[in-house]
């Protein structure tokens, strides 16, 4: 392997002497000062002249390489409390990873910060959750999990035991557009309605709270006169005021008609939205839809989820009318959705 791996931290039997945090009035080392130029006088023939004191060395190196052994060990470094950090609380900038117990002993549990300046605990609620390794590491077991699919608003009363939920969302599909009726020599087509954005990410809960859960409504299809289809409902979740949201797939523009030999068919030209949360997905856009010459075509597939529940969150097919026909009217989108796995 390209690395030097510290299976010893240095000096870890070796005797070792605590360099200093500050700068020291006699000019000894510190960390804050380093080695100062006392310690490049000639030793023999200048009084002001420092010797490096090896158990401060040792100490050093001590200091580097178990840290970095900590690194290669576990991935993530231990969470700074106050006593590390000059009697300060240390703040985390949103996103920091860190490794936490609450005593001397025990199973450490990984966390991610939600909010910059974090001067908390790790697992106080709306500051920090588990990270996602903790469940793919299987230290955390699953302990009542939930699903739901169908528009509405909904609670989760998180069971005994769990201190941790990880819940992934998705707004609801686009519907897409309609087309109005077709006059000869002339065709219609419309693309897909854009696929919900997705949500995912953990919080820290206590047994018996509630959650409120709204599940997102599937946008409309536009009808036959050639109307525009419908963005879908947002998929939200609130734990204790605030607020994870997964916004709904825009709905693809209308039709009313153009001369072939070869149309494509125009997106919801509308900003693609992204879901709010520690991880999120971006809509789908819905693919164009396409006619020819010789009566032939197909409307644009609806944008697909990535979250990849089912047919949730999915954007409406778009639709075909050829040459002197009747408006169609374009497909709804699909219903949001939400899961939530509650951790022990």
């Amino acid at each position: 392997m390209q690395q030097k791996y510290f299976y010893y931290a240095w000096a870890v039997a070796g005797d070792t002497t605590p360099i200093p945090l500050p700068t020291q009035g006699d000019g000894s080392v510190s960390y804050q000062a380093g080695y100062g130029a006392d310690y490049q006088l000639n030793l023999a023939t200048d009084p002001s002249a420092i010797a490096i004191e090896r158990a401060k060395m040792n100490s050093f190196f001590n200091d580097v390489t178990l840290n970095l052994q900590n690194y290669q060990q576990y991935g993530s470094p231990e969470w700074i409390d106050s006593s590390d950090n000059q009697g300060a609380p240390f703040p985390y900038d949103i996103g920091a990873n860190v490794r936490y117990r609450s005593g001397s002993s025990g199973p450490f549990t990984n966390y991610v910060s939600l909010v910059s300046g974090n001067t908390t605990v790790p697992g106080t609620a709306g500051y920090w959750a588990v990270s996602l390794a903790a469940y793919a590491s299987g230290r955390l077991t699953p302990s009542g999990n939930a699903e739901w699919t169908a528009p509405g608003s909904y609670t989760y009363t998180v069971p005994a035991g769990c201190y941790t939920v990880r819940y992934r969302g998705a707004g609801a599909g686009g519907g897409s557009g309609g087309t109005a009726p077709v006059a000869s020599g002339m065709a219609a087509v419309t693309a897909g309605g854009n696929a919900g954005a997705t949500m995912e990410g953990t919080v820290s809960v206590t047994p018996g709270q509630v959650l409120a859960v709204v599940i997102g409504a599937a946008g409309a299809a536009g009808d036959a006169t050639g109307s525009n289809g419908a963005q879908g409902g947002s998929s939200t979740l609130t734990v204790a005021g605030t607020v994870y949201t997964a916004p709904g797939g825009h709905g693809s523009s209308g039709n009313s008609g153009f001369a072939p030999p070869f149309i494509i068919a125009p997106h919801n030209i509308s900003a693609v939205a992204a879901g709010a949360s520690i991880l999120n997905g971006t809509e789908i856009r819905g693919t164009s839809g396409f006619a020819m010459a010789d009566a032939q075509g197909e409307g644009g597939a609806g944008g697909t989820c990535q979250l990849g529940a089912g047919l949730s969150g999915n954007g409406g097919d778009g639709v075909y009318a050829g040459a002197s026909s009747a408006g169609q009217a374009g497909n709804p989108g699909n219903p949001g959705c939400l899961i939530i796995e509650a951790y022990t």
